[in-house]
């Protein structure tokens, strides 16, 4: 997909292209009221959040590669880290909402520990 794929719809507000074996980002950063983007299901392998718009508030990855851990020390949320930290207005990633306490654990301001027990509770939440 071309990077000005979406050049004309500038007042896109929701765009779901999940299940598409999408493998490369494109640019969505010009979209300044996008606020749901769900790439689900494809087969995007590297992070490029520079692609995102900052006006984003729900992001969904799952079932991509770049949401595996990268090793077996790493928890399977890790891949979080860069969206949370470079999308400030971002409140839920695959279902799980973004807490205060998270921003302030990949600031080195709150125990790792913490994080997983947070994110493992808010993913309990989501599935009852």
């Amino acid at each position: 997909m071309d990077d000005d794929a979406f050049a004309l719809c500038q007042n896109l507000k929701f765009l779901a292209i999940q299940d598409n074996q999408i493998s490369q980002w494109f640019d969505l950063s010009y979209l300044s009221k996008l606020e749901f983007v769900d790439l689900c299901n494809n087969k995007i392998d590297h992070h490029k959040v520079e692609c995102l718009p900052e006006c984003l508030l729900v992001l969904k990855l799952q079932g991509n590669p770049l949401c595996q851990a990268s090793d077996a020390s790493a928890h399977r949320w890790s891949y979080r880290k860069v969206y949370v930290e470079a999308l400030a207005n971002l409140d839920q990633i695959d279902k799980v909402e973004v807490l205060q306490a998270e921003r302030l654990s990949y600031k080195g301001l709150l125990p790792r520990m913490n994080l997983k027990t947070l994110l493992q509770d808010q993913e309990t939440k989501v599935m009852q």
